[in-house]
């Protein structure tokens, strides 16, 4: 087969011999490989072909694309542009419309949750659905912000009573005056007239610092008002010092030695649901353990007094029974009717103290009774009481119960036990309360808080500052539970803030120590501190890592929806002055409490935008604080740093490379100079170390310091250590005072036991009978023949005969109209008349002084 001119061939070599024009180049002999290496080299076209075509092509796909878009792009037509703008949808709008979208269907199922009727086979069901319903909430809740406490003015009508310009101008007391004893519940259920008669014998009496009003013995007939300043209570106690147990206030009495010493509460209920026998009952036998209680409702009184006894015509001798049983028993129950009918008028006039009691699970509402007390002249004290159920969650959205009562000046949440919500006829209902008053009230329940409350025997704990050294505060705690004293107020600074806001939400110290060893070990990390740092114009470290420790222990709670009433204590560099925080953003108050200079930044104000730091620059044990919130006994435990006092004397000039020669020469004695960061700290807390010392030195505290000396403000790792050690020293301190007699002094009623011995007193030193007595005899209410008969028959104390009546004896008898069996009207007043002579000669009462009004 013939071969082309072009073709190419391969010898057996591997050698290329190329033909063209009938020339043939054949190598030589001997030339081999050399030749063919050094030889010219032909340039090959075929690579240089295929870039060619690639290129060709990416260019004319490019070229496609474009002319396609361009085409597409023509052939396409414009739509017209929309009359109203686009909306879409965020995501945070679906997220929104879903939650509302499960709310609708789970809503009408709802009610079923709390039904005791509902098969087991439909529980799973009900759980789906509290599941489904807890998700809704939650994811409505981003749109929300936390609520604040509103401060709120009293409304005009509280001032203003009934009073008219003309009895203002013919009375010479000034205007405020008068408002002030209209308040006044001794003064205030008089009618008008007999109210400003009263008036005209309010004569002026200035006292100075430390002048008597009128010391025990003396004649107890005469009412005493405070306008302006503060009086002392002062009762002599077993050591011969004189112990505070009232302070009145500028609107409030003195009306009598003996009454003041009580305690007058009224119960009114929010809404009907609120189970009112129940909670009266319970809070009864609380209270009966610190002191005699008496229980009043219109009810009762009918009982006791008669049917008669709540009308119009018998409130003047109504009001003196009522003054009589208020001087015979510490504590004094008045329980309202559903509406406002003149017995709820008549108590809210009689109280100083009122409990608006609501369910903590529903909604908050405001009550038919306390819309109308908003505009009732009553200056009574106003607690807001929220029952919650012993299984139930913890108190929220306290703050919007709070929003609707601008007269409420505070408030107390209880977990109440189960047979308070049990539903029992009245019957069976005190049959179950006779079991549970044959047994001694639990003094950890929070019905026994409640009664402590009342009557001023309050025990606060108060955790004072020390960073790592806190610690301890647990250990101690856990040994104060085993000792068995009840806390019902608890307050800190810095590291104790932190600690005694654990406890208040949880009341368990092992929880407490759960949560606090969790966020301690979170203080130990290095690396987030590390990443937190900036640079240093107000602070090394930003406070984003410590905000979000803080956060993570505490979430989004409300200092309102603490179990146990909670303090802490800021420093505001913006006012200059120490701040108390009782409400508000839990996490955010407690991190302010802990800003240490220097290391972080001020936190601001929510409520101001006042700068607030460490409140141990001011205030490192607050035990003040919790005294003048009412507490009796405050239990401080003090766990701050103690500063050496043994010091170098350098004279009157220092260098600072002598120093740096004495502690770098290991042969030199040693000198104890404090650096500046020392001294600036030490000026920091002068004034606080001012107030340590009379903290210790007060009469109502209890102070304690574990030895924590050896820790170090940063030992955070050292968490079980410094427990351990708080544990066992508080262990010992108890152990004392149970052997001791001084958790009975907290507990026992000092003022049931004052009263009890000026009533021995005063039987001794004046054995004649005085006001109450006469007051007794006057308003004496006569009850139906068969009540009477009953009462003694039973053998019980009866409260429908007087001592006048006793004297005279059997024959004496009156009927319903209160004359004697078979006497004529005339005979009959004669008769009366010549026997109240007799007695009022036997019960003269001594002449009142003449610097005060008579009783």
């Amino acid at each position: 087969m013939g071969l082309s001119s072009h073709e190419l061939l391969t010898n057996s070599s591997g050698a290329k011999v190329t033909e063209s024009d009938g020339v043939q180049d054949v190598p030589a002999p001997g030339e081999g490989r050399a030749g063919r290496i050094c030889g010219p080299q032909p340039v090959p076209f075929v690579p240089q072909v295929l870039g060619v075509m690639i290129g060709a092509g990416v260019a004319v796909v490019v070229t496609a694309v474009l002319i396609l878009l361009v085409v597409r792009r023509l052939r396409v037509p414009k739509t017209p542009a929309p009359d109203g703008p686009r909306y879409r949808f965020r995501k945070r709008d679906k997220v929104l419309f879903y939650g509302r979208k499960i709310m609708r269907k789970v809503s009408q199922s709802t009610s079923s949750l709390v039904d005791t009727s509902v098969s087991t086979t439909s529980r799973p069901r009900m759980k789906k659905k509290l599941k489904m319903l807890n998700i809704a909430k939650k994811i409505l809740r981003i749109q929300k912000e936390t609520p604040t406490l509103q401060r709120k003015e009293p409304p005009p009508a509280v001032l203003e009573a009934d009073l008219t310009e003309g009895d203002l101008a013919n009375s010479h007391l000034p205007s405020e005056v008068l408002y002030m004893l209209k308040n006044v519940r001794v003064l205030g259920h008089f009618e008008k007239p007999l109210f400003l008669e009263l008036c005209r014998h309010m004569v002026f009496q200035r006292l100075g610092q430390g002048d008597y009003v009128f010391r025990p013995g003396q004649p107890d007939a005469s009412i005493y008002v405070v306008q302006d300043g503060l009086l002392e209570l002062c009762l002599p106690g077993p050591d011969g010092k004189e112990c505070v147990v009232k302070e009145v206030v500028p609107g409030d009495s003195v009306n009598s030695l003996l009454s003041i010493l009580d305690v007058i509460t009224v119960i009114l209920p929010v809404c009907a649901e609120v189970p009112m026998v129940a909670f009266t009952l319970e809070l009864q036998h609380a209270l009966q353990a610190i002191g005699p209680t008496l229980l009043l409702n219109s009810d009762i009184i009918r009982a006791r007094l008669g049917a008669s006894a709540l009308d119009s015509i018998q409130e003047f001798r109504l009001s003196g029974w009522l003054a009589q049983q208020e001087d015979a028993h510490r504590i004094v129950l008045y329980q309202t009717d559903a509406s406002l009918t003149p017995w709820t008028v008549r108590c809210l006039r009689q109280a100083d103290c009122i409990l608006i009691v609501g369910l903590g699970d529903q909604e908050p509402t405001l009550g038919q009774l306390e819309q109308m007390l908003e505009n009732t002249a009553v200056r009574a004290l106003k607690q807001l009481v929220l029952l919650h159920r012993e299984e139930g969650a913890g108190p929220t959205r306290t703050v919007e119960w709070l929003n609707m009562r601008s007269w409420c000046s505070g408030h107390l949440h209880l977990r109440c036990p189960r047979r308070l919500f049990s539903r029992r006829s009245p019957a069976k209902l005190h049959e179950l309360y006779e079991k549970v008053f044959s047994r001694r009230a639990d003094r950890h329940s929070d019905f026994s808080r409640l009664a402590r409350v009342l009557t001023g025997n309050t025990i606060a704990l108060v955790l004072g500052g020390g960073g790592a050294r806190g610690c301890s505060h647990i250990g101690v705690l856990k040994a104060l539970e085993e000792a068995g004293v009840p806390v019902d107020l608890v307050g800190g600074t810095s590291i104790g803030s932190f600690i005694g806001a654990l406890y208040a939400e949880e009341r368990s110290a092992s929880r407490t120590k759960q949560r606090a060893r969790e966020w301690a070990k979170s203080m130990t990390s290095v690396l987030e501190p590390v990443l937190d740092l900036t640079y240093p114009v107000t602070s090394m470290f930003t406070g984003s890592a410590f905000n979000r420790s803080i956060h993570r222990v505490f979430q989004d709670k409300q200092i309102e929806d603490l179990w146990l009433p909670y303090f802490n204590v800021t420093t505001d560099i913006t006012a200059s002055a120490m701040r108390v925080h009782k409400d508000g953003s839990l996490w955010r108050y407690v991190r302010a409490s802990m800003t240490l200079s220097g290391y972080l930044p001020p936190l601001c104000d929510p409520k101001d935008g006042h700068l607030l730091m460490d409140g141990g620059y001011i205030n490192n044990l607050p035990a003040d604080i919790a005294r003048s919130m009412g507490a009796k006994t405050v239990i401080a435990i003090d766990v701050g740093s103690q500063d050496e006092t043994d010091l170098s004397t350098y004279g009157d000039s220092l260098s600072g490379w002598w120093l740096l020669w004495k502690r770098l020469n290991p042969w030199a004695d040693k000198v104890k100079v404090p650096d500046m960061a020392e001294i600036q700290s030490r000026l920091a807390y002068v004034s606080c170390v001012r107030q340590l010392e009379v903290v210790k030195s007060s009469s109502y505290c209890e102070y304690l310091r574990p030895p924590i000396d050896c820790f170090k403000t940063m030992d955070f790792g050292k968490f079980d250590q410094i427990y351990d050690v708080g544990y066992q020293y508080g262990k010992a301190v108890f152990g004392g005072w149970s052997r001791g007699d001084v958790i009975e002094k907290m507990l026992t009623d000092r003022r049931s036991a004052d009263l009890n011995e000026s009533r021995r007193a005063d039987v001794l030193a004046f054995p004649s009978s005085g006001f109450t007595d006469l007051a007794e005899i006057v308003s004496r209410i006569e009850p139906p023949t068969s009540y009477v008969s009953d009462g003694c028959a039973d053998g019980e104390e009866s409260d429908c005969l007087t001592e006048y009546e006793e004297d005279a004896g059997p024959d004496c008898s009156r009927d319903e109209g209160g004359s004697p069996e078979g006497a004529s009207p005339s005979t009959a007043s004669e008769m009366e008349e010549e026997k109240l002579i007799l007695r009022h000669r036997r019960c003269l009462p001594q002449e009142p002084p003449g610097s005060a009004t008579d009783a």
